[in-house]
């Protein structure tokens, strides 16, 4: 009976010291999951820019769980910048081109449910996911509450 006591102990003072579950946790820079996330976000971002390949400058990703937020400026592939002036479907788009998107952890990868090019004016790009039934705090503060980002591109 006491290796069951001590065997049920070990597992309360184990899960006592594990972190929050839902903290949102920014990734670090070069993490597997970062890049796993990253890689989900290129072909959408391919797409936008009309085709050629491409690079991601700054960006921030927030994860709770299996969902992530990606905040990300886009350069062509030799870092240089994209100029939406140059894409039709994209001029009224924020400097540099940025995008925003959420994506979820299913089947061991990233999958990504929505993104877009962050529009220009300071309108916050995640204004119509805040209606979603997404983990509190994943997605960064709206725009009136940016001190550093200011509804541009990610501080980083």
């Amino acid at each position: 009976m006491a290796k069951f006591h001590s065997a049920a102990a070990a597992a309360v003072l184990s899960t006592a010291f594990v972190a929050p579950a839902l903290a949102a946790d920014a990734l670090a820079a070069g993490a597997e999951v970062r890049g796993a996330v990253l890689e989900e976000l290129t072909a959408f971002a391919e797409w936008q820019v009309g085709g050629g390949e491409i690079a991601f400058g700054r960006n921030e990703i927030r994860r709770i769980g299996d969902f992530a937020h990606v905040r990300a400026v886009v350069t062509r592939a030799d870092g240089g910048p994209i100029d939406p002036d140059t894409l039709v479907w994209i001029r009224e788009a924020a400097r540099p081109l940025t995008l925003s998107g959420v994506l979820r952890h299913r089947a061991g990868r990233w999958m990504l449910l929505e993104a877009d090019v962050e529009p220009a004016g300071g309108v916050d790009p995640d204004r119509d996911r805040r209606r979603w039934a997404l983990p509190a705090g994943l997605l960064p503060p709206g725009c009136e509450h940016r001190q550093n980002w200011g509804c541009g591109p990610p501080a980083r």
